[in-house]
């Protein structure tokens, strides 16, 4: 079990009325930040900007001192494993998880800043102080079941595993928002004008996905020269519709240990090193919002019928009923090599993949009701392809002193290659 609170104080970010970095930017530099209090000097640049037209930023010093955005949150972990030996080289192994977090966001504009060409506590300054509170909470869970199967024979060696997991999130997350404040007295959201309208529901929203995969693994090492590893996942996820809701991704591997050859003979040295590997491997993409295959409603509205206001729904979007994983097929190639008895050692890599079935929000008749559809492209195709070498080396290994050089160079290459088919809605 483990559990982290965290207590952040934030500033915002974006215009230069809202964020302190951006007005620090065209804040004028010949004016003066504080007094001869040591207090900042408010509403100076704001003060020339109907005179000479120039943007009126507030000064930032005032700004990150006297807007309050608070973030704290709660973070606990728990986690039990259990393992049962059922006869020699075959075990089974639980794992059960889950992991919370409760988060409050609290922020408050003040009635003390300038508000635009106006002054602090100005009546615009007041109408524009607002407060915000903020409630998320969430929760994953996760179930593993595994059945492990490890023996030698000889110069032989397999380990096998086959699994099942489920895994479950859920968020819950509900924002308000107030105006109407005559002072900066408590700068909180309980201290909002008494008008109704002055408070405002600005979202609540709860949300549930679910992964559910089985596995399997296969590994076979030979005389520690020769290996070979397979794997197997079909994982569905709750976010896709009933038609692609599973996917089934493959992948292999093989290894060579060149250095333990009997022809090697410290072909690059005593004690030297060398190991060629390759693999394959068929990954899926699920990151989209949830319920994007579901039809959506809008939030309550109001439609009129004859003198009378009534709450009414309507659908705010079109779903596609097939939407289904993306998927990328990556092939790797490399060598790890150490040489002058490890002193030296180079990692060099290769790697091509292609990317298909492209989750992408298509563009579509605006008379359909809505100008987008999340929808897999047919035959989409992009190409990312690239190289990575890293060398390492200890230049002076001593008891009481070392000293080393490490370098690297990246090379990566990424090409839309088919777009696929629009597909009309």
């Amino acid at each position: 079990m483990s559990y982290t609170q965290n207590k952040n104080r934030e500033v915002r970010e974006g215009r230069y009325d809202l964020s302190p970095m951006m007005s620090a930017l065209l804040y004028l530099p010949f004016l003066p930040a504080k007094d001869d209090n040591g207090k900042p000097i408010q509403f100076g640049m704001a003060s020339l900007a109907s005179v000479y037209g120039i943007q009126n930023p507030e000064n930032p010093l005032a700004t990150v001192n006297q807007v309050k955005v608070a973030r704290n949150g709660d973070r606990s972990t728990y986690n039990a494993n259990a393992s049962y030996k059922i006869n020699d080289g075959l075990s089974f192994k639980a794992n059960l998880g889950m992991q919370t977090y409760s988060e409050k966001y609290d922020f408050y504009l003040p009635t003390s800043l300038s508000n635009g060409n106006n002054p602090p506590y100005s009546t615009a300054s007041l109408a524009a102080a607002t407060a915000i509170a903020q409630n998320l909470k969430q929760i994953d869970q996760l179930a593993e079941f595994t059945l492990n199967y490890n023996k030698t024979f000889g110069k032989h060696k397999i380990d096998v595993l086959a699994g099942y997991s489920a895994q479950k999130t859920t968020s819950d997350l509900i924002r308000v928002s107030a105006k109407g404040f005559q002072n900066d007295n408590i700068g909180e959201i309980t201290d909002k004008g008494a008008d109704a309208s002055f408070f405002a529901l600005d979202n609540a929203a709860k949300s549930t996905n679910t992964l559910l995969s089985y596995f399997g693994r296969f590994n076979y090492n030979y005389a520690g020269k020769y290996f070979l590893t397979g794997s197997f996942r079909r994982d569905g996820s709750s976010r896709f519709g009933p038609l692609n809701k599973y996917g089934n991704f493959p992948s292999v591997a093989a290894g060579w240990s060149l250095s333990e050859e009997d022809f090697y003979n410290n072909f690059l040295g005593e004690q030297s090193i060398v190991k060629i590997r390759a693999s394959w491997g068929l990954s899926g993409n699920n990151n989209i919002p949830n319920y994007r295959t579901q039809q959506e409603m809008n939030s309550p509205g109001g439609v009129v019928f004859g003198n009378t206001i009534s709450t009414a729904i309507w659908p705010s979007s079109i779903q596609d009923g097939h939407l289904g994983w993306e998927s990328t097929s990556q092939y790797n190639f490399g060598t790890d090599i150490s040489l002058f008895r490890n002193r030296v050692s180079v990692i060099a890599n290769y790697y091509l993949s292609y990317s298909y079935n492209l989750l992408f929000n298509q563009s579509i008749s605006a008379i359909s009701g809505t100008s987008s559809i999340l929808t897999n492209l047919a035959d989409s195709k992009i190409r990312n392809k690239g190289f990575d070498v890293q060398v390492d080396g200890r230049i002076i290994q001593k008891e009481d002193f070392t000293f080393g050089l490490s370098g690297n160079i990246a090379v990566n290459r990424n090409k839309v290659l088919n777009m696929g088919v629009q597909v009309p809605f």
